[in-house]
This record gives C-alpha cells, structure tokens and sequence, in this order.
C-alpha cells in the first residue's frame, strides 16, 4: 500500500532504527524516502533531552516535510525507535503522523485508524 504513495509530494515515509546497520538492510527491503535518525536527528547532542523546537523545523525543512505533510513511520526492533520518532514529531505538534505496523494491525482487526 505505501508503495503507491513513495512519489506523493504529501507523504513522507520515514525509517528509524535502533542498529544503523538495519537502515542498509531495509533500503532493500522497502525504499523509504527518508531516514530520521532517533539518536542523531531528535535528541541534543549536549543534554540528554530532545531538541529545541528550532532545530526540529530545520530537521522538518531539509526533509521536505511541512505542516501539512503526513510522515509514516517504520524501522527495526518492532518498530520501537520508529514510534520514538512518531512520539517526538507529535510532540513538536505533527499530528499528520502514523506507526506503518500500528495502522496495518488497526485495519486487519476491522478497526479505523485515527
């Protein structure tokens, strides 16, 4: 399904992983347009707290995404780190965003996703 949406200019596809060797790894397996990285691209390389909301909308703006854009995320280990990004971008305000796993075990259970 997300296939047919890689070249939507108002989607996103984003991976995230905890081993950034599994980045090599699931390029192969599906081409995820972007790659958010938990560790390097969401948390202050001084303080152990997230970035300042600054540095988020310039992570947003080299990335192509905008207010209006929705991201999808997936990655490794379950997709923890890829719900740790989703976490962090709705806490600066994206609510565009979605976990691929969540969403896909949503709609085999017969229930809408939000």
């Amino acid at each position: 399904m997300a296939e047919k949406h890689l070249k939507d200019d108002g989607i996103r596809i984003v991976e995230s992983n905890e081993d950034v060797l599994a980045l090599r790894l699931t390029r192969t397996y599906f081409p995820a347009q972007l790659h958010i990285d938990w560790r390097a691209d969401l948390q202050d390389p001084v303080i152990r707290d997230y970035i300042a909301p600054e540095k988020f909308a310039e992570l947003c703006g080299r990335n192509g995404i905008t207010p209006d854009t929705t991201c999808i995320f997936y990655g490794d280990k379950a997709n923890w780190w890829a719900c740790y990004a989703l976490w962090a971008f709705r806490l600066f305000g994206a609510r565009e965003s979605e976990n691929s796993q969540w969403r896909s075990r949503q709609m085999e259970n017969g229930r809408p996703s939000p």
